[in-house]
């Protein structure tokens, strides 16, 4: 029977090609999306869920609250790792690790310099009680327990002596070259995580060599006021304890071991392990929460179209299809039998989707691969993809195929014999089902194409914005943090020696980048001391001539550390009547007195989501790393580059930065926004085309049924234009609709995403009317070609039987 079933199911398809076509069509879009948006989903979901007892493993984040403003961090103050577990009985074990930046790596007598990103931690013992490892040598009880230690992971040992054996590595010098320099032994080797983790360091080194004396300021041991990203503490909780008892047990150690200061607080808090990835930690900036719901949101509306556009499609055809049920039905059919065989047509179509939606899976990939996450595979024969798909060709097949099927089965015999297929009053479901699913399907459409559209408005401003500076012909690197002054400039010597170069500075930054110094100044203002929180750069006197701002009132400042400049922002929150009255003006920063020397206009120094902020400049050598230069207007960029990125290979051999264009750096701040722009890009593309498609067969079948009535209105005397307003009026009316349905929600959604910018374009209402317009226009040209081949088909040919 179920053999029957495919076999009538098959020869229906093959006769019903373009049914067929635009079926398999729009079904592998949607399922594309679909298994694209669930490998994504799955893979951004799977971090840190192999750890035993990992339900209760909890980092301990830090946030700061300065006035109205506040500050979250995935470290803590250093001395909390030490009391933590004293203060709060509920927590089981923890472990405390500090990461370091910047790391050199040898092995003594290998002439190589290895180097480290964030995967680098100063650990003790405990590390491995909270995050178990796989040893391969070493003894796991002994480790880090000593000063001048180091445990590798296997990949990182096979690195550093690829001709040894693991058992060979161990007892090996290993030499670490960051803020201080560290010579270790290596005791241990772990096996690599092959499960996704974001707890993946290579190398750990004995917390007891940053807790020596000579280290202990350094690394701000004993400081409960400064709290550092490298600082963490993880932690499991008893059984029974929850994490809310916790969070509040915190308060009381910040009321026994932290100073309160007027306007500011410390708030610690639990943050379980599953959560980490979604949040900056260990040099990485996390997923993004939001950006999966929205994928998940945009697969399931573009699958849910290409199943209203199949129900759709399959209720419009229904009264073609009448007298094969009649007939069955006669022949002594049951209504459960026909449900059976219009559902395996209905299997057999998403089967097939199936397998072209693979195809079209990795097209996707290849148009979004900037947007997948390293590491990631699209493994179709894993398990658990079969599993997803056979449970989405299930549910599929049961939602688009089982209303149609319930409607074809429905009909009486009696009645589709004889052509009478309406109810007494009128009334038909299924041309109100087709009539509502052609609306939702352009109301999604139109939706889509005004959100790219204000998506794509908002980054047009925010790239053309002046941003108060001069981007072009800058380009910059970042020197290393422990070469000597004296390198640095000599290194920039040479640099401004070459003739294309206007101009150099070295800063700790550059003039506008992701990062921030954040600090505090005082000032005295009518008798009283006033304490403001501010934005600092370290700058020379030729910064500001590199970037090409010009000052407002006063003068720049020299390279002496006594002056200051500030920007009309600052001006403004000191509370000067007139920004010219902060010239002369002593302010404290960083105990230290400097006078106000000039004032530079508001310029932004991070994304357009953001406000300026109050701003300091002043000239501190010893934390300026970061050489900026400009070129001559003519200078051939890349050549230039090349010659610049010579220059410093040559003074600093072992590194590996090179010199990157500022305006392409700026251009980063708005990653992810074209991400997104790209994401509606498509879903608006595919909804289109799916909605289209529908459209496209659906037209064709209602003007086909209409032909006699065409042909009827021609002999009366109508004319081509006449004949085409009447059968397109019913699509601008469901269009009309449609665009009403889509504007509320599109606007909700934009103004919100807008109202994340603090410097945003106003909602562009011209650019929804062009969106309702341009979708009409498409719609009416494809009704307009079906209608046009109707009505220049001969009137006799069609009446000749009437």
């Amino acid at each position: 029977m179920i053999k029957n079933y495919f076999l009538v199911a098959f020869r229906n398809l093959r006769r019903n090609k373009l049914r067929t076509l635009v079926h398999i069509l729009g079904l592998s879009i949607g399922i594309a999306v679909c298994l694209l948006v669930f490998h994504i989903v799955s893979f951004e979901t799977d971090f840190d869920k192999f750890h035993k007892d990992g339900d209760r493993i909890y980092q301990v984040n830090t946030e700061t609250f300065y006035n109205e403003e506040s500050w979250k961090n995935g470290g803590v103050p250093f001395p909390l790792g030490d009391v933590i577990m004293d203060e709060i009985p509920e927590i089981e074990a923890k472990t405390h690790f500090y990461t370091l930046w910047d790391v050199k790596i040898a092995a003594p007598g290998e002439n190589k310099i290895h180097k480290g990103g964030a995967n680098i931690v100063f650990a003790n013992n405990q590390f491995f009680d909270i995050f178990p490892r796989e040893w391969l040598a070493g003894n796991p009880a002994t480790v880090l327990t000593d000063l001048n230690q180091v445990v590798l992971t296997e990949s990182k040992a096979k690195t550093y002596f690829p001709e040894m054996s693991l058992a060979e590595v161990l007892g090996k010098e290993m030499v670490y070259y960051f803020m201080d320099t560290v010579h270790t032994t290596v005791v241990g080797i772990v096996a690599d995580y092959k499960e996704n983790s974001d707890l993946k360091f290579t190398d750990l080194i004995s917390m007891g060599n940053m807790l020596v004396e000579e280290n202990r300021d350094d690394y701000a041991v004993d400081q409960w006021n400064s709290v550092n990203s490298s600082s963490q503490v993880f932690v499991r909780l008893n059984p029974n304890a929850k994490m809310a008892d916790v969070d509040a047990k915190f308060k009381a150690i910040v009321d026994k071991y932290m100073e309160k200061e007027r306007g500011n607080a410390t708030v610690f808090s639990l943050m379980p392990l599953s959560e980490i990835h979604f949040h900056e930690n260990f040099d990485q900036s996390g997923a993004n929460k939001s950006v999966l719901q929205g994928l998940v949101i945009i697969g399931f509306f573009i699958l849910l179209l290409a199943s209203m556009n199949f129900i759709n499609l399959e209720t419009a055809q229904s009264i073609i299809r009448s007298k094969e049920v009649g007939i069955r039905k006669t022949l002594g059919s049951s209504r459960s039998q026909l449900v059976f065989q219009f559902l395996s047509e209905t299997a057999l179509i998403v089967t097939l989707s199936i397998f072209v939606a693979v195809f079209l899976s990795e097209m996707l990939v290849k148009y979004f691969r900037d947007f997948i996450p390293e590491g990631l595979a699209m493994d179709y024969l894993s398990q658990r993809n079969i599993l997803f798909l056979t449970v989405l060709a299930f549910v599929l097949t049961l939602v688009s195929g089982l209303f149609p099927a319930l409607i074809l089965s429905g009909y009486q015999p009696h009645k589709v014999l004889k052509r009478d297929l309406k109810t007494p009053n009128g009334f038909s479901l299924g041309h109100f089902i087709q009539k509502n699913l052609t609306v939702f399907q352009f109301a999604l459409s139109i939706g889509f194409i005004i959100s790219v559209l204000v998506v794509s408005s908002q980054i047009k401003y925010m790239v053309n914005k002046d941003m108060g500076f001069d981007k072009e012909q800058v380009l910059y690197i970042r020197t290393p943090y422990l070469v000597p002054e004296s390198q640095k400039e000599a290194f920039k010597t040479d640099i401004d020696n070459q003739s294309f170069v206007l101009k150099s500075t070295l800063g700790n930054d550059i003039m506008a980048s992701s990062s921030m110094w954040t600090s505090l100044i005082e000032i005295e203002r009518e008798g009283e001391k006033k304490e403001i929180g501010i934005q600092v750069k370290n700058i020379d006197e030729n910064y500001l001539g590199v970037y090409k701002v010009d000052l407002i009132f006063g003068r720049n400042i020299r390279n002496v550390e006594t002056e200051m400049l500030i920007n009309q922002t600052l001006a403004k929150t000191i509370e000067f009547a007139n920004p010219s009255d902060a010239i002369g003006q002593q302010i404290s920063y960083s105990d230290r007195e400097f006078t106000v020397v000039g004032i530079v206009p508001d310029f932004h120094t991070r994304s357009l989501r953001e406000k300026i902020l109050p701003l300091i400049m002043v000239y501190r050598p010893i934390n300026s790393h970061t050489l900026s230069l400009r070129m001559e207007a003519s200078t051939d960029l890349m050549a230039a580059k090349g010659k610049l990125d010579a220059i410093s290979k040559k003074f600093f051999p072992v590194e590996e930065e090179e010199f990157k264009f500022f305006d392409e750096t700026l251009a980063g701040f708005y990653k992810s926004d074209l991400k997104l722009r790209k994401v509606l890009g498509m879903a608006t593309m595919m909804a289109l085309i799916i909605s289209l498609l529908g459209l496209f067969a659906l037209s064709s079948f209602t003007i086909s049924q209409r032909t006699k009535e065409i042909s009827i209105r021609k002999v009366l005397g109508a004319t081509l234009r006449q004949i085409l307003y009447l059968i397109s009026l019913n699509y601008m009316v469901l269009i009309g609709i449609a665009f009403v349905l889509a504007v509320f929600p599109a606007y909700y959604f934009l103004n919100d995403w807008l109202n994340g910018f603090a410097y945003r374009v106003d909602m562009p209402f011209l650019i929804f009317l062009l969106a309702g317009l341009g979708v009409l226009t498409i719609c009416l040209v494809i009704v307009g070609i079906h209608s046009w081949i109707a009505s220049q088909t001969n009137p006799a040919k069609i009446l000749k039987s009437e």
